[in-house]
């Protein structure tokens, strides 16, 4: 997949993340001109070859190792800031890590891939599927870790 022909800012990926799961109708209507504008910028581009997607490969792997440690770190620091505050709970511990794990699972079975995917991998659907995907991710990953850290402490 090359890369998009017009990045998306991340307050305009929130707000079709909010449009794609509540209001899907304007969704679709946001997406069908998404889809007008990438048409006529990719004709006015024309083809582009790439020898390799290595480098999309890799920073696919920089950012979800970022994304991860951000959310292990961000959850145990709060797991620890919490049992500070409240002391350790085994049924609060139990019920992140058990609401996390699920999110993950969740997260897991509901991304999408060939069923939605275009030629040139430019409409809206693809990268919101993405979107709620890695946030999914996220707060399930800091959800464990929260959990875990109230576990130990």
């Amino acid at each position: 997949m090359t890369k998009p022909v017009v990045k998306i800012p991340h307050h305009r990926k929130l707000k079709l993340l909010v449009l794609a799961v509540f209001q899907p109708s304007q969704f679709v209507a946001e997406e069908i001109k998404h889809n007008a504008e990438m048409n006529y910028l990719l004709l006015k581009r024309g083809p582009v070859q790439s020898a390799s997607n290595i480098g999309v490969l890799r920073t696919a792997l920089l950012t979800s190792f970022v994304t991860c440690g951000v959310a292990t770190i961000g959850g145990g620091f709060f797991g620890i800031v919490a049992a500070f505050l409240f002391g350790s709970h085994a049924v609060l511990a139990t019920v992140a890590i058990i609401t996390g794990t699920a999110i993950l699972l969740w997260a897991t079975l509901a991304v999408q891939g060939w069923s939605i995917q275009s030629v040139k991998g430019e409409t809206l659907t693809e990268p919101a599927s993405q979107w709620i995907f890695r946030s999914l991710y996220a707060v399930g990953t800091g959800l464990i870790s929260l959990g875990s850290m109230l576990a130990v402490m």
